[in-house]
């Protein structure tokens, strides 16, 4: 995080992580109202090369979204991705890609429509593609109807 053109630590007491999923679940709000709302937190750490999370899948009808709020650690200019995957009976179909993100960032995809689907499940991918003593952290969410 900067701050006054410095760089600081964030670091996330139990408040601030409740702030951080309220910001995160409030992003979700436009889906429709019988959405649910998934959630959880990221914990991603390199050492040599790119790591990622994969969320749990969840079930939708035809819609899904996601949001995220994410901390980076380590070095400056750390760099990411996150990916909307919809499991289609494993064909693993990327609905939503990020562009590739540097630092902190809270932000949503759109929300992306899943056509010719019996129950399809969506799940987030989170990529830490630094690849040196680096660390994403924060929380998820994956809105579906």
């Amino acid at each position: 995080m900067i701050l006054n053109g410095k760089r600081h630590k964030a670091g996330y007491g139990r408040l601030g992580v409740v702030a951080v999923m309220a910001a995160v679940l409030t992003l979700l709000a436009p889906m429709a109202a019988s959405a649910a709302s998934h959630s959880g937190k990221v914990s991603v750490k390199t050492s040599v090369g790119a790591a990622h999370q994969k969320t749990p899948a969840f079930v939708t009808r035809t819609t899904a979204k996601t949001c995220w709020s994410v901390v980076t650690r380590g070095i400056p200019d750390v760099t990411w991705t996150i990916d909307l995957v919809w499991y289609d009976g494993g064909k693993n179909i990327h609905l939503w890609n990020s562009p590739r993100f540097v630092g902190d960032v809270t932000a949503c995809s759109p929300v992306k429509k899943i056509k010719n689907g019996h129950a399809p499940k969506v799940y987030d991918i989170i990529t830490d593609d630094t690849g040196e003593f680096t660390s994403l952290s924060g929380s998820w969410a994956i809105g579906t109807n």
